[in-house]
């Protein structure tokens, strides 16, 4: 057990031991122990404040660790065929992993570099009233189906 469970411990110990000395006084004579009780529900709630943001750095680096290819690779993984807004790639990647948490804001910027390089490409959609783009892994095509294609585009004027 390190410091920081025993201190939250030791809170959690005086915290019961006051509201027993609560439940044991006369009413209107506690006003020092629901003080400290008080004291005490604060510093658990900044104890449990403390751990809950060092787990959530913990998580935000795993994400963050990867190497720039690596995160291009799961993008291009999570994408596989289909056409995803930036949303739905974070929540994919989130889901991949139960040791991270991907936020937006990571996926945006990997994404962004991914499509100015042409690994990516992108498809208005005005599907709620405003402009977001659904991204995708081009692909090129070949055999009877490049031909068709080629010559749908070259009819056009």
């Amino acid at each position: 057990m390190n410091d920081d469970e025993t201190y939250l411990e030791l809170v959690l110990a005086a915290e019961a031991s006051v509201r027993a000395l609560l439940l044991r006084t006369e009413p209107g004579t506690g006003l020092l122990l629901h003080q400290a009780l008080a004291e005490l529900k604060q510093l658990r709630a900044d104890e449990q404040r403390t751990a809950d943001i060092g787990a959530l750095r913990e998580h935000q680096s795993e994400w963050r660790r990867l190497d720039l290819q690596e995160r291009h690779r799961l993008i291009l993984i999570v994408l596989g065929t289909g056409h995803l807004t930036i949303r739905e790639i974070t929540v994919a990647l989130n889901d991949l992993r139960e040791d991270w948490t991907v936020y937006l804001s990571h996926v945006t910027s990997t994404v962004n570099r991914l499509h100015a390089r042409g690994d990516l490409a992108r498809l208005p959609d005005r599907a709620d009233g405003r402009l977001r783009y659904r991204y995708f892994h081009p692909t090129t095509l070949s055999g009877p189906i490049a031909d068709l294609d080629r010559a749908f585009h070259d009819d056009r004027p």
